[in-house]
């Protein structure tokens, strides 16, 4: 989508709000059909990516199949430049975060979110996004943030996000009796081979 050359125009940025709400209104629908938004521009992978996390918080039904291919895709994907549409994300870094943060919602269920049988690229996206995390903060403000609330601080960086993914899939994993991890959650750290 590109906006009007002429006449009423609506900005790319309200229409990936609208998205964005249109996902939250209709989460099973989207998330089934996630991956196929990995093309669009940025600004509304993004919107699609934050509103399955709305969803997801609000605990609504997703086709997790289906979202775990699109954050898989956002998180393993190199690099992507800007369409060049006025509002687009200048890189996908943003897109990055957005698919993490849906990834740790979903874990933060443990059996009720992300099926088990996605643990081995669950394992493999995390490990990739706390690779691809810068070592300091994106944010010119971050130490006044972190100052103020250290918990959100923190969050709110691709590194803090890295942080808290590597600690929600060890819930995750010890959900499910099947693992190591879920036979024997207290020696979890001890028990990884990854």
């Amino acid at each position: 989508w590109r906006p009007p050359a002429e006449g009423k125009r609506e900005t790319a940025t309200a229409t990936g709000q609208r998205l964005r709400n249109a996902v939250i209104e209709n989460a099973a629908r989207y998330s089934a059909n996630a991956a196929r938004f990995f093309e669009v521009p940025l600004l509304y992978v993004r919107a699609v990516l934050d509103g399955l996390e709305n969803a997801s918080n609000n605990r609504a039904t997703l086709d997790w199949d289906g979202a775990i291919d699109l954050i898989a895709k956002v998180i393993q994907s190199g690099e992507r430049p800007s369409s060049g549409l006025e509002g687009d994300d200048t890189d996908s870094s943003w897109c990055r975060k957005a698919a993490a943060d849906l990834l740790a919602s979903g874990l933060r269920q443990g059996a009720q979110g992300i099926p088990f049988v996605h643990e081995t690229l669950v394992i493999d996206v995390v490990q990739e996004f706390y690779r691809k995390a810068p070592q300091q903060p994106e944010a010119e403000n971050f130490e006044e943030s972190y100052r103020s609330y250290p918990f959100y601080g923190a969050q709110g960086t691709a590194r803090g996000t890295a942080v808290e993914l590597a600690l929600v899939v060890l819930f995750w994993l010890s959900k499910d009796d099947s693992n190591v991890v879920g036979r024997a959650p207290k020696s979890a750290l001890d028990n990884l081979d990854r």
